[in-house]
């Protein structure tokens, strides 16, 4: 397994929390994002985390209407990834599906910095609710799916899946910062200040 001196840093956080803001100010701060979408989501890592979903679970078409955790640890995860990030360089990888892979990245990189993006559940779902591509619990198979009677109790089923894993996550021992990036909205940056600082 390949050394590395630095540990990665991990941004994760239910769709429409202000992860993307979070990787952006991490970015502006020096860290290495690589080849990133306009989500600030490495393209390489994505497809390799999507690839990796898309092999333990498939329902009906719709892989993503369940959240899928790792069954099986991938044990070369940490060969495949070095093949895009750089070993001696402070990167960063951002992508709600981090929550979902977290045991593989976990044993991939022990040491790896935790960010929880949060955001409150009702700004969350309004957000989905108003975004044209978040179209997942428009859908009334899959709301029968997962057993709720709406979009809107679709999300708010989504969110209580993240936050069951980040109970997870944290109990398990993973170093994990927690942060609310919507309070900048009101000029509070501490917590952005803290991060960096712990970072």
């Amino acid at each position: 397994m390949r050394s590395y001196s630095k540990s990665p840093i991990l941004i994760t956080g239910v769709q429409r929390s202000g992860a993307s803001i979070v990787a952006r100010i991490l970015a502006l701060c020096g860290v290495y994002t690589g080849d990133i979408n306009k989500m600030y989501e490495n393209k390489k890592l994505l497809k390799l985390s999507q690839e990796l979903l898309l092999n333990q679970t498939v329902i009906e078409s719709k892989p993503d209407v369940l959240f899928t955790q790792v069954k099986e640890i991938p044990v070369d995860w940490q060969e495949k990834i070095s093949s895009i990030m750089p070993a001696d360089e402070q990167w960063i990888f951002k992508s709600y599906l981090n929550t979902q892979l977290w045991k593989g990245w976990n044993y991939a990189y022990p040491n790896a910095k935790w960010v929880i993006v949060r955001r409150r559940s009702a700004d969350i779902i309004n957000s989905c609710q108003k975004t044209a591509y978040m179209t997942m619990f428009r859908d009334k198979q899959i709301q029968e799916f997962v057993g709720v009677n709406n979009e809107k109790e679709g999300w708010l089923w989504w969110i209580h899946k993240y936050e069951d894993a980040w109970v997870d996550m944290i109990s398990s021992g993973l170093n994990c910062k927690v942060v609310w990036p919507e309070r900048m909205v009101t000029g509070d940056y501490a917590q952005m200040y803290e991060l960096i600082e712990w970072l």
